[in-house]
């Protein structure tokens, strides 16, 4: 049995406005940051995989500044797995047919070549953001095994967030993360519909015609969070308990090469930990309310429908 993985990440298009404090994204400022997140965490956890037939293709905006092609020539260089498409600035809301194509493209051009390949993954990473070593050997491992009567998404349950003005690592379970795998097998014409065609990852276990599995091994976390403050919307994961790593290499996990503060066990118990209930605090007010309205809307009707008898 072939298979052929896809990683795809949506580098700089035209998605978000503003990051989760409410400043511009896509300036000079954010572009360069993002670059040096890149470059701390993702590239080193991708350039590390034990996996085979690898491919990671990363949409750019065709309008990205000279000096960040530049770096991105010197990334190709150093990880040959990467394959760069620029994208028009105004196209930049279709990634999803975008990654179909490439993919597509992809799978007839080695087809000609007299490669095909049984089954295809297709993995959801962001840019500032990072796999363990051996996430994409375990994902391949796993969609061998797998039955595609439907597409399989895999999902592992058990990941980390890092935070880094705390510089301390602590590990959750998220099982609908944005880090699923898609096992499906392509059609005659080489399309797949890929890990972003079932729409939001958090929805994952309401997408219908297509199997969930779910791996919740908790000494293994499989993926890494970085909490920033240029970060669009992640932050502290409210309603799941979170669980303080405390060893100081617990990043070399996903070959990236910073230690975490000596300090971390009262860091945790003193910032994150209130933090982390704060953000508790705020989740169930929101549910409370959705709950509320809800009610409010049964009772008096929803606004704007005409009512029957």
């Amino acid at each position: 049995m072939r298979i052929r993985h896809f990683l795809l990440t949506r580098f700089n298009l035209l998605l978000w406005d503003n990051d989760k404090k409410g400043n511009a994204t896509l300036t000079e400022e954010w572009l360069h940051r993002r670059c040096e997140l890149f470059e701390t965490y993702c590239l080193p956890s991708i350039m590390s995989q034990k996996g085979t037939d690898l491919e990671w293709v990363i949409l750019f905006d065709r309008d990205t500044p000279a000096d960040v092609m530049e770096r991105k020539d010197r990334w190709c260089e150093q990880c040959p797995s990467i394959h760069v498409v620029t994208v028009q600035h105004e196209m930049g809301y279709r990634f999803l047919t975008v990654f179909q194509r490439v993919v597509a493209r992809k799978l007839r051009k080695l087809s000609e070549e007299g490669v095909r390949y049984d089954r295809i993954i297709t993995t959801y990473l962001d840019n500032d953001d990072a796999l363990s070593s051996d996430f994409t050997e375990r994902v391949q491992a796993l969609a061998r095994e797998v039955k595609v009567d439907q597409p399989t998404f895999i999902t592992f349950a058990y990941g980390c967030q890092y935070y880094t003005d705390l510089n301390i690592v602590v590990r959750f379970r998220y099982t609908n993360n944005h880090f699923l795998s898609l096992v499906e097998v392509p059609d005659e014409q080489f399309r797949v519909r890929t890990v972003f065609g079932y729409g939001m990852h958090d929805q994952l276990y309401t997408f219908s015609n297509c199997h969930v599995q779910t791996v919740s091994t908790k000494e293994q976390p499989a993926w890494l969070e970085v909490v920033h403050e240029n970060n669009v919307m992640n932050d502290v994961l409210c309603a799941r308990w979170p669980s303080l790593i405390r060893r100081r290499d617990a990043l070399s996990l996903f070959s990236v090469p910073v230690t975490t503060s000596s300090s971390a066990s009262t860091i945790y118990r003193f910032r994150f930990f209130p933090k982390w209930v704060y953000s508790q605090v705020k989740w169930l007010k929101r549910k409370l309310t959705s709950k509320k309205q809800a009610s409010q809307m049964d009772e008096e009707g929803w606004p704007g429908a005409d009512s029957h008898s």
